[in-house]
């Protein structure tokens, strides 16, 4: 029989936008502003979440703090958009992230974004 670890995952953002997926098992962290979402972070890392959402108009006031807990190891980090809608932060660091991993854009092939 195997035993799995399981994985804790949480998500960081506006009360509006988060508070539901409290109901889907997530662990909620509201904040309001960049400065709040640092303090979730740290939070979530001393609770032991694995797998963090973070709103995409949060991360990009902590893109410094979210680009540390990734080179230190953070297992996974994912911006989601907001409830305004896209603003192109996730793909855009999408492809910084293949650029760096492969040396090459294969995802956009010199397209703005």
């Amino acid at each position: 029989m195997s035993m799995a670890k399981e994985v804790k995952a949480g998500i960081i953002g506006t009360a509006d936008a988060v508070l539901p997926f409290g109901a889907l098992g997530f662990r909620v962290y509201v904040a309001e502003n960049a400065e709040e979402g640092r303090i979730a972070v740290k939070q979530a890392s001393e609770q032991g979440v694995g797998v963090l959402l973070v709103d995409e108009t949060l991360a990009v006031g902590m893109a410094n703090t979210l680009s540390e807990l990734r080179e230190a190891g953070w297992p996974i980090i994912t911006v989601i958009p907001g409830l305004k809608g896209s603003l192109g932060t996730g793909l855009t660091l999408l492809k910084k992230r293949v650029e760096k991993a492969i040396g090459a854009d294969i995802l956009f092939k010199g397209e703005e974004r």
